[in-house]
């Protein structure tokens, strides 16, 4: 079993064991930010982190190493990077609850059996597919009351998550403190802001970084059926026209340099 360890964790390196973003010393910067958050909680003696999209748990196994007396909550819609992060999770000597599912999937932009699924489990036909949970159920059922960190990174959802949050009021059921969302698109992005900060949540972080600097490929779809293709680099008027063309058109595919998720940060500490 091959790993690496970066700040004091276990992580598994194999070919199939890390996200598209890359290994986890690649994310470093992410990392100073993370610690940053985490170190402003106030309960430290028990804090509860939900993860949505948790693959192989690094963040999850951050805050576990922060706070060792604390709980792990890993919700993973892809049964072999729900694996992965048990097996970091082994790794550490960690205990966590792992469940398979995902929410608001009709909103998910995650492909039924990537390509890494399918080398993994190739005898199987459980690439990244599972069944829609109910949040509130999964967490009474193990006596949560709480959370501290609500960590999201779940490939397009990530509004319609948030929407079903506040539609339920498990924002104030479990008096959630820190939402750490990683956001799929610049519409998505701005609609978040929009819907949060009302419900009484400052944003202590912002990141518009959509794809890996440089060029990026989009390809729109209008509804007239004809296609276009813009090449553009990172900027501030880039994401004018991103959001522009999002709100106007359908966006049938992403190309190219996709490897960076924008990011939002709330807190009502």
């Amino acid at each position: 079993m091959s790993f690496d360890s970066f700040h004091g964790i276990k992580i598994l390196n194999g070919p199939h064991d890390n996200p598209g973003s890359g290994k986890a010393f690649q994310h470093e910067e992410e990392y100073q930010l993370f610690i940053s958050l985490i170190n402003k909680l106030e309960n430290i003696s028990d804090p509860v982190m939900l993860e949505i999209g948790a693959f192989w748990g690094l963040w999850s196994l951050v805050f576990r190493k922060k706070y060792e007396s604390g709980k792990n909550i890993l919700i993973e819609y892809g049964s072999h990077q729900l694996e992965v992060g048990k097996r970091n999770f082994e790794l550490n000597k960690y205990h966590a609850d792992f469940i398979h599912g995902g929410i608001a999937l009709n909103n998910s932009g995650t492909q039924i059996r990537k390509i890494t699924d399918i080398l993994y489990t190739k005898n199987s036909r459980d690439g990244v597919e599972g069944p829609e949970l109910d949040i509130k159920s999964e967490l009474d059922a193990r006596g949560i009351t709480k959370i501290d960190l609500l960590h999201m990174d779940i490939q397009g959802s990530e509004l319609a998550a948030l929407e079903l949050f506040k539609q339920s009021n498990l924002l104030d059921t479990y008096e959630i403190k820190i939402i750490y969302v990683a956001t799929h698109s610049a519409l998505i992005h701005s609609k978040i802001k929009r819907l949060m900060i009302p419900l009484g949540f400052n944003i202590e972080h912002e990141d518009l970084t959509f794809g890996k600097l440089g060029s990026t490929i989009f390809r729109i779809k209008r509804k007239i059926k004809r296609e276009k293709f813009l090449d553009f680099n990172k900027n501030d008027r880039a994401q004018k026209i991103i959001y522009f063309i999002e709100s106007k058109m359908n966006i049938t595919g992403q190309t190219s340099g996709i490897g960076k998720d924008g990011l939002l940060v709330f807190s009502r500490l």
